[in-house]
């Protein structure tokens, strides 16, 4: 009768232990080995709000007009490239290499919903940034108004991602 009791208690503490074994293994995951949480709307913002700490000291240097209207095809492209580069590079080296079970998180829909939304973003607030402080009417033509936006977003871009590294 008395090992009966003491079997039943020892079940519970056992129970209790494995409980508290699995809350502890959470914390370890998000604090000491930093695993991402799932995608949300918190992306978004913290995204936002990244891209507009980097974008705003960007905007505001004086050489940025004159910069801009100088850039030809190439150096618009190689913006553009290098901000997708830095995009996916944050994605992967600050998020995805944290994962441990890779195989229930896939790099395809992982990377490729935290990518569009930052690169949107990105682009969302240089257009922002540029219209709100006037930039735009600095300039004649819009295609100018697009070298501006694109010089702008690649900061932009690089802020974006990097708010996950002081939130995750």
């Amino acid at each position: 009768m008395k090992d009966d009791y003491i079997k039943k208690h020892l079940k519970i503490e056992f129970e209790e232990l494995e409980k508290i074994e699995k809350c502890l293994n959470k914390l370890k995951e998000k604090i000491v080995d930093k695993t991402p949480s799932h995608f949300s709307m918190r992306v978004v913002f913290n995204a936002f709000f990244g891209s507009l700490l980097f974008g705003l000291t960007f905007i505001l240097k004086g050489g940025l007009i004159t910069t801009a209207l100088k850039l030809n095809n190439i150096h618009i492209f190689l913006i553009i490239i290098s901000s997708v580069a830095i995009i996916l590079g944050e994605i992967y080296f600050l998020g995805y290499s944290r994962i441990k079970d890779k195989r229930e998180r896939r790099p395809g829909q992982f990377i490729i919903k935290r990518f569009f939304t930052l690169f949107i973003v990105s682009i969302g607030v240089a257009f922002f940034l540029v219209y709100i402080f006037g930039i735009n009417t600095q300039v004649d033509k819009f295609d100018d108004v697009i070298r501006i936006v694109i010089m702008t977003m690649m900061p932009c871009a690089v802020g974006s991602g990097f708010s996950n590294l002081f939130k995750e």
